[in-house]
């Protein structure tokens, strides 16, 4: 069998972020998920599911998949994820970000900052995880919910090889393509754990390889926040 060798380009993801963004309320620091999940200082048409694909308020849509099924976010333009938090990757990114406030710790090793307006938080993650220590995200809300919960990418992609394909094919490919396996995702599963890292070149890489081999999915590792009622 023919393995291929060659991923495809990953046309552009988002749009640029409007320089306007709308005026945060004051965040308070929450733990264990008793937030308001009102989304305040955010437009409901920005959370439309009708809606063109096109920023509003400074959100951000976008698409990813689930196997076969497309699935909907929005990018937050006011909130990044930290993963593993540490005095460390605090402190740099209030070097980084000042405005820099604590909106909530969903979990034990997950916080969500909310920053200031006209912050790029991709740029800001991506500056932020080239440093040693800490993993940062931005945030998006879930459309497949309502928008009503939040997620973010810690890093990594679930990519599910050909089920005919021996583990030396896949270990093949993944060294062909420049890829590093992790975790074999259960004993004769066709399914890999492949690293990435946080933020939105994971996202990007399961683009690239859901549409550039032949792979049958490859979505990347989410976080979720869960919900308390």
């Amino acid at each position: 069998m023919r393995i291929q060798s060659s991923l495809l380009p990953l046309a552009a993801l988002l749009c640029a972020c409007s320089s306007s963004q709308p005026t945060p309320q004051t965040p308070t620091a929450a733990q264990g998920g008793g937030r308001d999940l009102s989304r305040p200082g955010l437009p409901a048409e920005a959370f439309d599911r009708n809606a063109p694909a096109q920023a509003v308020g400074g959100l951000l849509p976008m698409t990813w998949h689930d196997g076969e099924r497309e699935r909907r976010a929005t990018l937050d333009p006011l909130l990044i994820a930290e993963f593993e938090p540490s005095p460390n990757a605090e402190q740099r990114l209030l070097a980084a970000e000042p405005r820099a406030v604590l909106d909530s710790q969903p979990a034990a090793a997950v916080r969500l900052w909310r920053v200031g307006p006209g912050t790029d938080v991709r740029q800001l993650a991506a500056d932020l995880n080239r440093l040693p220590g800490g993993r940062f995200s931005p945030v998006f809300w879930d459309g497949t919910v309502g928008y009503s919960q939040r997620m973010a990418l810690p890093g990594g992609v679930l990519a599910g090889f050909p089920e005919d394909w021996k583990a030396e094919e896949v270990e093949a490919y993944a060294q062909q393509n420049g890829l590093e396996l992790g975790a074999r995702v259960a004993p004769g599963l066709a399914s890999w754990n492949v690293a990435a890292p946080a933020g939105l070149p994971s996202l990007e890489l399961a683009n690239r390889l859901r549409e550039g081999g032949p792979l049958r999915y490859a979505h990347p590792n989410w976080w979720t926040e869960m919900q308390t009622r």
